[in-house]
């Protein structure tokens, strides 16, 4: 997994989503996950979800409670350059 502060997603967000297609990838404010990037293919994944959006999101509970990583889990950072 991943991590990158909110100011390196808005600076390049192409490189985010290239990063996203291998693994997750958990955006941060202030030191705090914030939001998490990931392949279309890795959403399918979560469990529970149907092929319908929106019965999934009419069901029971998230199904995001093992995608989410643990407070153990020590995100890496991804190694930006710069884009010109």
């Amino acid at each position: 997994m991943a991590t990158v502060t909110a100011a390196e997603f808005n600076r390049s967000p192409s490189t985010v989503k290239r990063e996203a297609r291998e693994h997750p990838v958990i955006v941060t404010e202030r030191d705090r996950p914030s939001i998490v990037v990931l392949s279309y293919s890795e959403y399918q994944k979560l469990q529970g979800t149907p092929e319908k959006l929106g019965t999934w999101l009419q069901g029971e509970g998230d199904g995001l409670d093992e995608f989410l990583p643990s407070r153990d889990d020590h995100p890496r950072p991804i190694p930006f350059q710069d884009e010109d």
